[in-house]
């Protein structure tokens, strides 16, 4: 477990993933501090679903819903951060091991399409072993990030 009071940093953003937490439940777990998102757990399970983004109360922030996704295969919460006159993108993304490996590749490479090219911070559980791809589907997800 992590104690935020020992850790002499406020960070901008933290990303969840495996929250089993659904958005009207989030004040369960508060952050001194820090403004919560979370997405919609999948409806069909009991664990193993949920993302959520804390935002740092100096900074005002809204959910970006054109890459917020939950599906059978992705799980993806994204805000928009004010930082000064910058805008910053953060998101969390969580590939369920349920799902299907190349369905995640290719629905994470839409939202990746649809991301800003500059100033924005991805943070997740993607269950893929980046130092062991044997699978195409883990060698496919390396290359998203090579290439976009």
């Amino acid at each position: 477990a992590v104690h935020m009071q020992d850790i002499d940093h406020k960070f901008s953003a933290i990303g969840l993933a495996e929250t089993n937490i659904n958005p009207e439940n989030k004040d369960l777990y508060t952050l001194d501090d820090y403004t919560s998102f979370y997405q919609e757990v999948h409806p069909t399970k009991n664990k193993g679903s949920g993302v959520a983004l804390y935002v740092h109360n100096s900074h005002s922030a809204e959910v970006d819903n054109d890459l917020s996704h939950r599906t059978d295969h992705l799980e993806s919460l994204f805000v928009k951060i004010q930082v000064g006159c910058e805008t910053q993108t953060v998101g969390v993304i969580y590939n369920p091991p349920s799902g299907n490996d190349s369905k995640f590749v290719d629905e994470l490479g839409i939202i990746l399409k649809k991301c800003p090219r500059k100033n924005l911070n991805i943070v997740g559980d993607f269950n893929f072993d980046l130092h062991n791809l044997v699978t195409e589907s883990s060698k496919a997800f390396e290359e998203l990030f090579l290439i976009n």
